[in-house]
């Protein structure tokens, strides 16, 4: 009896591995880019109140002490659009980060954006931006430095 066992588990085997080829086929990592605009709007929503408030960034820089890399904004186009209101320590996929608010020149609405050390992991994103919940996040990095800047999309007023 012991050899005909085995022929009762046929159907449960059969549908464990038609079961494991459909999770194989249907189930996709989340893409990285997308892991971290989700992230990055989850964190400017919350809009948490600013450790430092300050418009001057080398004030920051002194008082987020434990970041090793400059809080300048990279970008003359940021910095023609933007002001700084203050920062504040946070992470970004468990790496230390700086969190600064900013606002926008023109509209005085509330923007943050989000520095880190540039990771391996970090280095594989594309620069892009996507929008989602209302909060367009761009990313990008130079030689150091990732960057995440989230602001309200154009189409959430």
């Amino acid at each position: 009896m012991r050899s005909d066992a085995w022929r009762h588990l046929l159907p449960l085997a059969a549908a464990l591995v038609v079961l494991a080829v459909a999770v194989f086929l249907l189930w996709k990592p989340a893409d990285s880019t997308n892991a971290m605009a989700t992230e990055i709007t989850k964190n400017h929503n919350k809009q948490l109140a600013m450790e430092i408030k300050s418009g001057d960034y080398r004030e920051v820089q002194t008082e987020l002490d434990r970041i090793p890399f400059s809080l300048k904004l990279p970008e003359k186009t940021i910095r023609s659009k933007f002001t700084l209101v203050g920062g504040r320590y946070c992470s970004i996929q468990t790496e230390l980060a700086a969190q600064l608010r900013l606002s926008n020149i023109d509209t005085g609405e509330p923007c943050t954006l989000y520095i880190t050390k540039l990771t391996d992991s970090l280095r594989q994103l594309k620069p892009t931006t996507r929008t989602a919940k209302g909060v367009k996040v761009k990313l990008w990095s130079d030689d150091q430095r990732f960057f995440g800047l989230a602001m309200p999309s154009d189409n959430s007023k």
